[in-house]
């Protein structure tokens, strides 16, 4: 070859190249053809190894992480049919639908939920001057009303702000509840409120009476409903859950209709990406585009049932401690009226059924406590007016016994304590002649 031949043709490259390619690029390039041959079971596990992963290897590696989501998605969802889905869902179905109407009562106290009402109530109005008893300052709830006219001897109509008090009254409770009216004002507003904050959709609501207080006075009545219906306090045309239209979302209806071509998905996904480490022209970019949503909606739509599953769990557990909580309760309240001997067996079972529902059974605890304990107030109480004659002696000592009890034995007996404090208020109203 002559002098001039050689300077046609181009210096011979250093280093290990192959035809066709461009040495110096490759030369350049510590990654090129490494091969794709590491395993990853997470994006995290891509993410945490990435700076080690070649830059051609990533979207391979990614795409056959969606492949994977999709598969243990599906296998998630045939687990979640085998574990008896379909009654956890009744479960936390009845779970949702006991929420709705704390939701909207939670709602409606507030000044937000007010706004979109306007309320009056019909009556014989308390007009300052004439108020002769339970007497309140004006302005309080229930305080005596001034206005032009006003005849406390007369049914009026007047305007009031809407009630703030949602929860139920007691029987024996003295304070004022007005028989309010509710006027919807602002349905969109209201019902968009409604479904922002709480999901709440206008189709599970209807607006009608909200009983709030029962009258003691008509227990001995001719016609004790007639004498409810008039005397009983109540909201009306106040927004209540309509529990036959309450319908909550299940994402197995949509998966289920749709199971045959999620599976034919996931196969044809595993085909590609397996078949495509040997096609040297794969676009690895297309098939992380191409895979990820579905990939990804498949994995949060049963992560949401498995949600669900597990709430159902919680709830139906919850509700089973509750029962047997008040059947231990129930045994326990019942030992002092058949004496320590025949109760013994009742004692041994509520102690073996508190043990049984671990931490909700502390409060079974803390009574069986109270009750196994001959020597407190509590048993001292039913020792004297128990098992003989009663008269006022025994009564008087009883009282005593009871007075006797100390803060901590009380609120050991649970609700008992509450209602034992609401006697105590209603007493509080009294005056000592």
């Amino acid at each position: 070859m002559t002098t001039e031949d050689a300077d046609i043709w181009p210096p011979r490259l250093s280093g290990s190249g192959g035809d066709g390619g461009n040495g110096e690029e490759m030369g350049n390039d510590p990654d090129f053809l490494a091969p794709c041959d590491k395993s990853y079971h997470t994006l995290e596990d891509i993410e945490k190894d990435k700076s080690s992963i070649p830059s051609h290897c990533v979207e391979q590696y990614i795409t056959t992480i969606q492949v994977a989501i999709m598969e243990s998605s599906i296998k998630k969802y045939d687990s979640l049919l085998r574990d008896d889905y379909d009654h956890w869902f009744d479960a936390y179905e009845g779970y949702v639908k006991h929420q709705v109407p704390a939701q909207i009562d939670a709602f409606m106290a507030t000044e937000e939920g007010q706004k979109y009402f306007t309320c009056t109530v019909t009556e014989k109005p308390n007009c300052c001057g004439s108020c002769r008893y339970f007497c309140k300052d004006e302005g309080e709830d229930g305080g005596c009303v001034r206005f032009p006219g006003c005849d406390a001897s007369k049914v009026s109509t007047r305007d009031i702000k809407c009630p703030s008090r949602t929860a139920e009254f007691d029987a024996l409770s003295v304070d004022y509840i007005a028989n309010a009216d509710y006027k919807l004002t602002d349905k969109d507003g209201f019902f968009r409120a409604l479904s922002e904050k709480y999901g709440i959709d206008e189709a599970w609501i209807h607006f009608g009476e909200k009983h709030m207080r029962t009258a003691l006075n008509c227990k001995y009545a001719q016609d004790i409903h007639k004498c409810a219906d008039e005397n009983d306090r109540k909201y009306h045309h106040y927004p209540l859950a309509d529990f036959n239209d309450i319908h909550v979302y299940n994402p197995k209806d949509l998966i289920s209709k749709s199971y045959s071509k999620l599976t034919q998905m996931r196969d044809d996904f595993k085909l590609m990406s397996d078949m495509g480490v040997f096609e040297d022209d794969m676009d690895w970019g297309d098939t992380v585009d191409g895979m990820q949503l579905p990939a990804l909606s498949v994995e949060a739509a049963i992560d949401n049932m498995q949600h669900i599953a597990d709430k159902g769990k919680e709830v139906e557990k919850q509700y089973r401690e509750e029962f047997i909580l008040n059947m231990v309760l129930g045994i326990l309240f019942l030992v002092p009226f058949v004496g320590e001997a025949a109760g013994s067996a009742g004692m041994t079972a509520a102690r073996t059924l508190c043990r049984l529902i671990s931490e909700a059974g502390d409060l079974g605890m803390a009574v069986y406590g109270v009750v196994h304990d001959p020597q407190n107030a509590y048993s001292a109480v039913f020792g004297y007016v128990l098992g003989k004659a009663v008269d006022r002696v025994s009564v008087g000592k009883a009282a005593g016994a009871r007075r006797d009890m100390k803060g901590r034995d009380l609120d050991n007996l649970g609700a008992m304590k509450a209602k034992i404090g609401r006697i105590e208020d209603v007493r509080g109203c009294l005056c000592k002649l």
